[in-house]
């Protein structure tokens, strides 16, 4: 370039090194975001349930709807056919073997398939949360059906408990008539009934697949062969398992502070003695009679739910 008859040399632009620095942030967002669609497309196209995925305490991870289903009909024709069910009502009581009782494991295993496949754009999201560890459970809910042998039960309690009649009274003091309003008889809320067995079905389940301890070594091995939680007890007597061997509180720290994975603790545990566990390292606790021997159910969870709080320091 001449400038006043003399040649002058152009100075070279500068590179706008945050202008390129800005294009190499939004490349490697849009190639991470087109990654991510990919992914999500990859996931809906799969026909197998997320990882760590259960039904009713049976994992079916990584299996079609209908590998759940032969898995769910083998358990029941295996397993199941050693828990028992035991009702009471007032002064009856019956039971039941959960093989006797009719399931709808077909719809049981699409719940499973379908859990957290809401919105596409959530399915990456998701299908990973699920393979790092997250746990979905598919409970009984409307898959229960109950069936003829369930049917047959609540036929013999309704006829037990309606037979529980109050006589009116009548009473004279001075000119008045004091009359005490007399019942017929309990109903048997049906609907109740089997919601409430379902409920019961879905803990025995998860009891019966659990895998539980009762040393340092017994816990280790559990975890290396994959366990996702330990039951250690029982840690108090328990009046549900009396041939349960009872764990000393020591031992019971030492499992927790061995392994990495959560820690129940299971036997005998009610308000009273709930506390004592405090300090032992345990992530939970698991409570059978505790909860349904108790006459007000929702207020007896609630201060076992604030008790457990304060005993994991919560």
């Amino acid at each position: 370039m001449e400038q006043g008859g003399a040649r002058v040399a152009k100075t070279p632009d500068k590179p706008n090194k945050k202008k390129n620095g800005a294009l190499i942030v939004c490349g490697v967002l849009a190639a991470l975001a087109a990654a991510y669609l990919l992914l999500c497309f990859w996931v809906s196209r799969q026909d197998t349930i997320f990882p760590h995925t259960s039904v009713a305490g049976v994992d079916v991870s990584g299996m079609t709807r209908d590998e759940a289903v032969e898995a769910l009909n083998a358990w029941e024709e295996g397993p199941a056919k050693e828990l028992t069910l035991k009702l009471e009502c007032r002064d009856w009581a019956g039971e039941l073997t959960a093989d006797e009782l009719d399931y709808a494991w077909e719809e049981l295993a699409d719940t499973a398939y379908h859990t957290d496949r809401g919105n596409f754009f959530g399915l990456g999201f998701h299908y990973l949360k699920h393979l790092v560890g997250a746990q979905a459970a598919v409970g009984m809910g409307e898959g229960f059906r109950g069936g003829p042998a369930l049917e047959a039960v609540l036929d013999s309690c309704a006829e037990q408990v309606e037979q529980h009649k109050v006589e009116p009274e009548f009473q004279i003091e001075g000119d008045k008539l004091l009359v005490t309003k007399g019942t017929s008889g309990l109903k048997l809320d049906r609907d109740a009934a089997l919601e409430n067995v379902g409920t019961a079905l879905d803990a025995l389940f998860d009891q019966q697949n659990q895998t539980s301890a009762q040393t340092v070594e017994q816990a280790l091995a559990a975890q290396a062969a994959g366990a996702d939680y330990l039951g250690v007890g029982a840690v108090f007597s328990t009046s549900t398992k009396l041939d349960a061997r009872e764990v000393p509180h020591s031992v019971l720290k030492d499992i927790c502070a061995a392994v990495s994975i959560p820690v129940v603790a299971i036997g005998g545990i009610h308000k009273g003695n709930l506390l004592e566990l405090s300090g032992s390292g345990v992530d939970g606790v698991a409570l059978v009679s505790a909860i349904f021997g108790a006459e007000d159910i929702e207020a007896e969870c609630k201060t076992l739910l604030a008790l457990s709080g304060q005993m994991i320091g919560r």
